[in-house]
């Protein structure tokens, strides 16, 4: 167990260097002496609604740039950070190799592709108050007692947004990316077959 613990922290090391690697490179990411921070530089309504929706921040509305408001429990409060087996944490980042399964499992194979490929919201947990507020029940209480996020309506919808993906935004952002190294392959390509 301690060699695989291990192995997962340098593994997860390697994941951590590489995101944080990128994210400079494509300049997400602003290094700072105490801490760096997150520049997504925001170029459209959907870039703002996506930032405002990781930073935990009201989106749109009367309340926009404040904090989602939140339903906490003080009994439900946990402060035993007891690991998890085959887990490691650090900075944020989490890696999590406890599942495994074999090609020849089948049923291990399929709960694990209805696992990834579940919603990214239960409706069983959604409700409504007397005032219209949009309420979201967690499944599992988070550490420091929150068992409800609230939302006005206007912001749901804005976190709903954030999580559709464009369409084909991958092969137009990597084709824009490419294109200089593209032109020039085609001009070099050309060039050895003269």
């Amino acid at each position: 167990m301690r060699r695989t613990g291990q192995h997962l922290e340098k593994l997860l090391n390697r994941i951590i260097s590489r995101v944080m690697r990128r994210l400079v490179k494509d300049g997400l990411l602003i290094l700072d002496l105490e801490q760096p921070w997150l520049d997504p530089g925001e170029t459209d309504t959907l870039d703002t609604l996506n930032a405002a929706s990781t930073r935990y921040r009201v989106a749109i509305g009367p309340g926009a740039g404040g904090r989602t408001l939140t339903l906490k429990n003080p009994a439900l409060q946990r402060t035993d950070t007891q690991p998890k087996p085959f887990t490691v944490d650090r900075d944020g980042f989490s890696l999590n190799a406890a599942v495994a399964c074999q090609p020849h499992q089948r049923q291990r194979l399929e709960r694990l592709c209805r696992y990834v490929t579940r919603p990214a919201i239960c409706l069983e947990r959604l409700s409504t108050d007397a005032t219209g507020r949009v309420i979201y029940e967690l499944k599992h209480s988070f550490r420091d007692g929150t068992t409800h996020i609230l939302f006005t309506p206007q912001d749901f919808l804005a976190r709903l947004a954030a999580l559709v993906p464009r369409p084909r935004r991958t092969r137009n952002e990597r084709n824009r990316q490419h294109q200089p190294r593209l032109t020039l392959l085609s001009i070099r390509c050309s060039r050895r077959r003269r």
